[in-house]
């Protein structure tokens, strides 16, 4: 399953029937997140199976670590963004802001340390609503 988790996770997600499924790739995802953003494509999950990942409260990353990858996997949604985000228009803010409206809220800005919000996020505060 490990070798083709990417078609499995996503079949799993295309059908409400695969719940157990589904689950079993959640906790995999949880539990071995390397495997995940590091060993394959996972700019390719659905924005579900994103949300069901980063939501987890016993994911085994640094949260610095989330906000990079859902930043990764939010480009990967806009193809026409450029990385360099001083390249960035109100408008390539707000198409990002969008792909990742349901994302944002889930990342735990509270848990970061100082420099890594100063050097890391502060740069797209354009994306973040005040509350967050």
């Amino acid at each position: 399953m490990e070798h083709h988790f990417e078609l499995i996770n996503k079949t799993s997600f295309q059908s409400n029937s695969l719940l157990e499924l589904q689950q079993f790739c959640i906790d995999f995802m949880a539990k071995s997140p390397e495997k995940i953003f590091k060993s394959f494509d996972f700019t390719s999950l659905s924005e579900k199976s994103l949300i069901s990942l980063i939501k987890r409260d016993d994911l085994q990353m640094k949260e610095i670590e989330i906000w990079e990858y859902v930043l990764k996997w939010g480009l990967e949604q806009n193809p026409t963004l450029l990385p360099d985000l001083m390249t960035w228009s109100d408008n390539d803010f707000k198409m990002m802001e969008n792909t990742l409206q349901h994302c944002l809220p889930l990342i735990r800005f509270f848990s970061l340390s100082s420099e890594d919000f100063f050097q890391k996020v502060r740069p797209y505060k354009k994306l973040l609503k005040s509350q967050l």
